[in-house]
């Protein structure tokens, strides 16, 4: 009985190793004969060149200081007419309006009229008693300097009150203060016109992208809502602070020429290419990023090799990066996601 446990025993046993090599065997096996997992993958050559950041900025047409002239009267007025609407261009020497002094300015100008009068007839008196030598030169001086000072502001008095305004300069007419009919006091401004050729356009920028441009870059502008018409300017200035009112930087770019079609109060829009840096171009795609670190994959011999770089300088097709990879490295350029350090890889395309 117990010879024949021992052969049922043994049985077992056999057979239990038989199952366990076979199954060894026949993984190792198909193992042997299954090919290695392969990731299909674009790659793009490293390049070394010049890359140059895109920023785009949003502002508006504005005048340069000491551009706006205002029109002025010396003298308390009426309009008769307005010629001009805003925004319309205006050529030097053209008449704006046509205003009439009210009384108040006609009587000071009969006040100035009987001051000449009377420093007139006073040199008169004055110059017979300096002959028969009872006034003296220092009387004579007196008089005299008394009629040219009273003939002086009749003069200026009667010049100013003109019936007639015209443009001082060739601008744009960029405020009309009053109607027709209305009364003016004197010194008061009427028309404000902005010397055309005297426009720069404010931008804003984000502080943590003014290190990107720097007086002095050529910036291509265009108006919103009609992209078409575009022109070049320049950065003459930037702000040393934040504007509170829009938490920006404001950005300062004057029109390269003085003939711009834009008109005052226009709201552009500011493309700048900044000043480029050289080193290793890849696309912009293949950089990765994880954990605040940036990396990719190069591939050797089929194989991929993770990298971490230093990012320098990005836009929307290159990054200029710094790390272990050199001009001609193949970049995994699509594909990456998937990838592992060390997996092989087959080339679908090289750029």
């Amino acid at each position: 009985m117990k010879k024949t446990a021992f052969i049922v025993f043994l049985i077992i046993i056999i057979i239990a190793g038989y199952l366990v090599f076979n199954e060894f065997f026949y993984k190792n096996t198909n193992n042997n004969l299954m090919p290695s997992l392969v990731a299909p993958v674009t790659v793009t050559k490293a390049v070394y060149g010049k890359l140059g950041k895109r920023v785009v900025i949003y502002g508006k047409v504005i005048a340069g200081t000491n551009k706006i002239k205002n029109i002025i009267l010396s003298f308390d007025s009426v309009i008769e007419n307005i010629y001009v609407v805003t925004g319309q261009n205006v050529g030097k020497g053209q008449l704006i309006l046509n205003v009439s002094p009210t009384k108040y300015a006609k009587m000071r100008l009969r006040q100035a009229q009987n001051s000449l009068k009377g420093a007139k007839k006073n040199l008169y008196f004055v110059k017979q008693r300096y002959d028969i030598k009872i006034a003296t030169k220092q009387d004579l001086l007196n008089a005299k300097n008394a009629y040219r000072n009273a003939l002086i502001q009749y003069s200026m008095l009667k010049k100013s009150l003109k019936s007639s305004v015209f443009s001082p300069i060739d601008g744009i007419v960029n405020k009309i203060f009053y109607i027709k009919g209305s009364s003016v006091p004197a010194q008061n401004p009427i028309v404000q016109i902005i010397n055309k050729h005297g426009l720069i356009i404010r931008c804003g920028i984000e502080m943590e992208r003014l290190k990107y441009i720097h007086p002095g870059l050529i910036t291509h502008i265009s108006i919103i809502g009609n992209g078409k018409k575009q022109i070049q300017g320049k950065i003459i200035k930037i702000a040393g602070m934040v504007n509170p009112n829009t938490n920006l930087v404001n950005v300062y770019i004057k029109p390269v020429y003085p003939k711009t079609p834009l008109l005052f109060g226009t709201l552009v829009k500011a493309i700048i290419y900044s000043n480029g840096r050289k080193g290793i171009l890849v696309p912009e795609h293949a950089v990765l990023q994880k954990n605040g670190k940036y990396f990719l994959y190069i591939i050797k011999n089929n194989i991929a090799y993770k990298r971490y770089v230093h990012v320098l300088l990005k836009t929307d097709r290159y990054d200029l990066i710094k790390g272990i990879v050199k001009q001609g490295d193949l970049v995994v350029s699509l594909g990456n996601y998937e990838l592992k350090p060390g997996m092989r890889v087959a080339l679908k395309e090289i750029k």
